[in-house]
Parts: structure tokens; sequence; C-alpha cells
């Protein structure tokens, strides 16, 4: 027992050093403590209407946090990493990134009026959204610079680019076709049909291209705007 507490401490406290050693630890815990926010903001409203109802909430930052954490890991110990074995945890982590801009769509929750009742849902939907960009966001850096090392700034480009899309792509998915990521493991078959359907016929599908496009481009710009920002922090 006292050799895997040991274990455990050990691992924590090389976590903290990395994060340290990145200048990370400080922007980590106010990441944390924004979350925490949003689940309070999540338990009160509970606590006050006996309600469920942006319980699922949680669940859809836990899905934001994934990649996050697949990327914050990859990029701390990226050294641990040659190109071949940087290659699965990539494309896990693509598998799991449209979950992050997935949660702006929870906007449709909301039924706006003019009581508190509604300002305060909207606040709670703000903050999860908020939270879940900021994770998506900085994995998606954390994934660049990591591809950046390994393959090179071109390659790393290609490929940030086309995971904004395709992260668009997966929310259409996720909120039209009502597909999960888990469902590439549980159904696959069905979910690539539905997918090959809508690719290969896009006269019948014109929705499909046009999410993908307007929700793409938007990310792609809050995207390199989130980067200059994080390039300023780096020199600084």
């Amino acid at each position: 027992m006292f050799c895997v507490y040991a274990r455990k401490k050990y691992k924590t406290m090389q976590l903290i050093q990395q994060l340290r050693k990145h200048r990370r630890l400080e922007f980590t815990l106010l990441l944390m403590a924004s979350c925490f926010l949003s689940f309070g903001l999540i338990v009160l409203r509970v606590m006050a209407t006996g309600k469920l109802h942006f319980i699922f909430l949680i669940w859809n930052l836990f899905l934001a946090f994934i990649p996050f954490f697949i990327a914050n890991w990859l990029y701390l110990f990226k050294d641990r990493f040659n190109k071949l074995s940087v290659i699965p945890v990539v494309a896990m982590w693509l598998l799991f990134f449209p979950n992050a801009p997935y949660i702006i769509t929870d906007i449709i929750h909301l039924q706006p009026d003019k009581s508190f009742g509604y300002w305060y849902n909207l606040l709670i939907v703000i903050s999860c959204v908020w939270n879940a960009l900021v994770m998506g966001l900085l994995s998606l850096n954390d994934i660049q610079n990591v591809v950046a090392e390994k393959f090179g700034k071109k390659t790393a480009w290609i490929l940030s680019v086309s995971s904004v899309f395709l992260g668009a792509f997966g929310i259409y998915i996720g909120r039209i076709l009502r597909w999960n990521s888990w469902d590439i493991f549980f159904d696959t078959k069905c979910l690539m049909y539905d997918i090959g359907e809508h690719v290969t016929n896009p006269s019948a599908h014109g929705r499909t291209f046009g999410i993908t496009l307007f929700y793409g481009t938007f990310l792609l710009v809050v995207y390199l705007f989130f980067r200059q920002l994080m390039v300023r922090k780096e020199s600084v």
C-alpha cells in the first residue's frame, strides 16, 4: 500500500515539475478554478430548482477535457516520444478533439426570456463554452508544437488547419447526426456509412458542408488569434 502511495506521489510531483518547467502550473490551476466555477454554477442551479436540466454540461466538459489531457501529456513528455509513437497519440487526440468546440452548440438549450433564471442559465452555458474552447485551443496548440518539432512546421500547420475543419465536421456529426466519439469503436460500420453518405453526396447534404465551412472558419480565426497570444506569452 505504501509503495503504491509513494509511486502515485512521485508521478504527481513529476507532473508538477513538468508544468513548472514549461511555465504552465499557474495557467493549469486557473483553468481548473474556471472549470470548478462552471461546476459550482450548475450545482447551485440544481439545488435551487431541483431540476437536472443543465447537468449534461458537466459530462460535455469532461469530454472536452479528454483532448486537453492527451495533448498536454504529449507536450509535457514529448522527449519520450519518437516520430512513430507520436502518431497514435495524435490520432487519439483528433478523435476526441471535436468534443471541445461541440459545446458551442449547447446554447440551443437556452429558452430566452427576461427572468433572472434565463440570465443565470446563460452564464452557465457561456462559462462552459469558454472552458471547453480554451481546453480545445490549447490542446490544438500543443499538438501543433509537438508535430512541428517531430515532423516540421509545414506538416504541423497542415494538421492544425485540417483538425479545425474536421472538428467543425465533428460538430455536425454530433449535433445533427447524433453520433459520439466512442461510436467509432462500438458502431463503426454504421458511423462510417453515415459519414460516407454525407461526404460522397454533397448535393443532397448542403447543410453538412455549410456548417463545416462556417464553424471551421470561425474556429480557425479564433485559433490563430489564440496562438498569437500564446506566442507572446512564451516570449515574455
